[in-house]
């Protein structure tokens, strides 16, 4: 199975199990968008920098697995 399809498989089998409709809502709109939008957005100067910082950290190794930042995004919301 080609890289585009385990991801595909990956995220529908991830939109089936959300229940949230506004959150659906917002996922179908984004996808809506970016598959008809043409548009080629203009980064501001701050946008850059943002941009460059992030590439600082992947090339030094300043990263945290996925599941990992998930966890610990659900940790916290459990405490709010």
């Amino acid at each position: 199975m080609s890289l585009i399809e385990q991801t595909r498989k990956s995220l529908i089998e991830k939109l089936n199990s959300i229940n949230n409709i506004e959150l659906l809502q917002a996922l179908n709109e984004l996808i809506s968008s970016e598959s008809t939008s043409s548009e080629i957005l203009k980064l501001n100067q701050t946008q850059k920098e943002l941009i460059e910082l992030s590439d600082q950290d992947i090339k030094n190794g300043n990263t945290i697995d996925q599941e990992v930042m998930m966890d610990r995004n659900l940790k916290w919301l459990k405490e709010k």
